[in-house]
């Protein structure tokens, strides 16, 4: 089975401004070409699996609810656009915490 981990922020949505964290769907805008790119992927064979690290979380400048809601908001999305997400994973520690979850370990 082929798998395509892909990045949340800088890749599905458009990069934030340096330390900008995304805390509403209001904010969430996908990059341009995403649902083509991603498409492509699919019918080569991959399924799709999104990694992100959410220390926003950890600093508390939003909670898990609200990543709920804009991962929810992005599914629905790409559903309607024929993008089957297998999975979301993420990491809502700081770096600072240096746990386990967080990209790349």
């Amino acid at each position: 089975m082929k798998i395509a981990y892909l990045d949340r922020d800088g890749v599905i949505n458009l990069k934030a401004r340096s330390h900008q964290y995304i805390t509403s769907w209001e904010q969430f805008k996908f990059s341009p070409n995403i649902f083509n790119f991603l498409r492509d992927l699919i019918a080569k064979g991959y399924k799709l699996i999104i990694v992100t690290n959410q220390q926003g979380i950890g600093k508390n400048l939003f909670t898990i609810g609200n990543l709920s809601e804009i991962h929810e908001n992005m599914l629905h999305v790409f559903s309607e656009n024929n993008i089957k997400i297998e999975k979301i994973y993420f990491c809502p520690h700081t770096k600072e915490e240096n746990c386990n979850c967080r990209k790349p370990s």
